[in-house]
This record gives C-alpha cells, structure tokens and sequence, in this order.
C-alpha cells in the first residue's frame, strides 16, 4: 500500500485543465464551465480640435513594436503618436501629393524602427511613401494600374519581416513588395470560391507569414500562406457569432489570435488562429490595432477618438 497514493493522485491530476485562452491562464477543475471571454473599455482619448492630442479626421491607426499608437489625421496632414496610455508624444507632418482634390492618405504601417509606410492614393493615382519617424520622405514607389506589380485601389498595408503587404479591393488581389519597392508576389482574383475575393479589405500577417484577408463582399475572412497558396476561410453573411456584415478591418496579436471589425453590425469579433471564435464586443468601427500586451485600440474617425480596450481577467 505505500504506493497507493498514486492511484489517486494520478486521476486528481488529470481532473485540472490548464486552460490557455490567450489572455491569461486560468485553472479548472474538469466539468467547470470556463469564464466567457470578455473585454472593457479602459481608456480613450481625442476628440475634435486642432491642438496637440485631438484630431481632425483621424483615418488610419498602427503600432510599433515599443507599443507607441500612431494616427494618420488627414485634415491635419499628420501623424499623431501617443504611448499605450494615450499620452500624446509628437505630431509629425506629412506632404500629399494633390492630384484632383481627393485626401490621399488612406492607409498606414509602422515597421520596427518606427519608419511609417502611407498608402497615398487618389483618382489616378497610387503610391506608397516610407517616412522616418520625424516625416522625412526615404522613399516614394508604385506606378498605377492594373497590371503586375501595379497598383490600383490600395486599401490596407502590412509589414512584416521587410515584406510590405497590400490588399488592392477593386482589383480582388493581394501583393506583397520588399521594403524597396520591388515586386515580390501577386495573387487573387475576383469571385466567391476558395481562395477568389470580392472588394477585399484589410489584412493581416501572423507569426508564421500566413496571410488574412478581410473578403469583404463575401463576409469572411481568408487565409493564405507565405507564396499566396489558399489555406482556409472562415464566416459567413449575418449576425451571430463568426459571421460578419462586412468585415473591413483586421489585426492579429503575438499569440496570432486574430481581431476583425464586422462593420455593420458594429462589433469586434476575436478568433483563434484557426478561425474559431473566442470573443465579441460593441465598439467603433474605423481602424483596429493590437499591442504586445493583448491591448486593442479601435478608431473613431467620426467622434474622433481612440478608444483602448483591455481583457477581463
């Protein structure tokens, strides 16, 4: 019998999960319900105004890796940059190029190094422009079209291991350049099977270079690996949990937990990274970004605010 506490203790282990939910981990006893995954509102900040920490028209949202919020005002031709906590750290005007009146700063990354990469597009026009953290121009590339390498609507823009991604929505494509500009791969056409888009929206890179894809005017999202090769998708049209009204947003955290914008039923949707769903929550409805520490900052552009939400331990 000097044994037989393993009889007991064994069956005792197998009875306590270790339940990893990507924010936090919590211990349960086998039978209990796991809490419900949830997030609150912890802070927010702007507002209408000229000065130093409000915005005119904020339209496009990003984080760098030291966690800084940067936001791209287009009727102040600015980039505002406050810490996670809001505090406003600097404004850094930008020079657009005016072709038919049209704003044309639509999209924004921040590499590493706090290099900011615009989309500047308009009627006719397309471009992406590297400026270093104080506004300098390093570089301007991107002729407009259709063709190869071209670009024609660009609406969303990602970087990740000196790979710029872009998903062109009135093309149904996604193409992927090096930091210089050189063309590197293109892919997508339009339509509804596996692996076609309609009118895409914003993407996404993981950890592991797979790509998402908010397919907006399908209401799902896609995922392609590294070379464009179709993996999965998941959603569909309507209002219950994993279905979108038009997905436009999409950003993924360190643990590639994925965070999408379902527009028209105003809400974020959380998901792992297989597309299974974890979380939902009321909030706007314009841009989306999430820090190393599973902090999601949402945009407003039109009470512009910032609004920063955190998970409920």
């Amino acid at each position: 019998m000097r044994n037989s506490y393993k009889y007991w203790l064994f069956p005792l282990i197998l009875a306590s999960i270790l339940l990893v939910n990507g924010c936090g981990i919590i211990n349960l006893l086998a039978g209990e319900t796991p809490p419900k995954l949830t997030y609150s509102l912890v802070a927010e900040w702007g507002g209408y105004g000229n000065e130093a920490g409000k915005f005119l028209y904020p339209y496009a949202i990003a984080i760098s890796n030291t966690n800084n919020v940067f936001v791209l005002d287009l009727s102040k031709n600015s980039i505002e940059k406050f810490n996670s906590n809001g505090e406003f750290i600097s404004s850094t005007a930008y020079t657009r190029d005016w072709t038919t009146g049209v704003y044309s700063g639509v999209a924004m990354a921040v590499d590493p190094l706090e290099n900011i990469f615009i989309v500047d597009r308009s009627l006719g026009y397309c471009k992406i422009k590297k400026l270093d953290k104080n506004g300098n121009l390093l570089s301007s590339w991107g002729d407009y079209g259709t063709g190869e390498a071209e670009l024609y609507y660009i609406v969303a823009i990602a970087i990740q291991d000196n790979k710029v991604y872009l998903t062109d929505s009135f093309s149904s494509r996604v193409q992927i350049f090096d930091v210089s500009g050189n063309h590197i791969l293109t892919w997508g056409k339009q339509g509804s099977n596996e692996g076609e888009m309609t009118y895409p929206k914003g993407l996404a890179v993981n950890s592991k270079g797979n790509v998402y894809i908010c397919d907006n005017y399908n209401n799902r999202i896609q995922i392609f690996g590294s070379e464009g090769e179709f993996i999965s998708a998941f959603g569909q049209v309507g209002t219950l949990e994993g279905e979108f009204y038009y997905p436009t947003h999409i950003t993924i955290d360190q643990l590639d937990c994925v965070y999408v914008v379902d527009y028209y039923n105003n809400r974020i949707q959380k998901f792992d990274q297989n597309g299974h769903f974890m979380c939902e929550w009321d909030a706007p409805r314009d841009g989306i970004a999430v820090n190393s520490l599973g902090e999601v900052f949402v945009l407003s552009r039109y009470i512009e605010k910032i609004e920063k939400y955190a998970p409920n331990q």
